[in-house]
């Protein structure tokens, strides 16, 4: 991920290094951006994950047969 400067996107959504190696034992300790719609999150989230090519549909779960 830092090879390719993704870690800054992912920092961003709230990863970090740790999460990303081990995960999370608790909701609470999850990145903030794990349980948000793609509305409920800033532009500044937003555009971190279209630049993980993530967009609404995709963030939001929606079945590829409704994109």
């Amino acid at each position: 991920m830092v090879l390719y400067g993704y870690d800054k996107y992912l920092t961003v959504l709230g990863w970090d290094e740790s999460k990303w190696e081990n995960g999370w034992e608790s909701p609470e300790d999850a990145p903030e951006t794990e349980g948000l719609y793609w509305n409920d999150m800033t532009e500044e989230q937003q555009a971190a994950a279209t630049e993980l090519c993530y967009f609404e549909y995709l963030w939001d779960g929606y079945p590829i047969t409704e994109w």
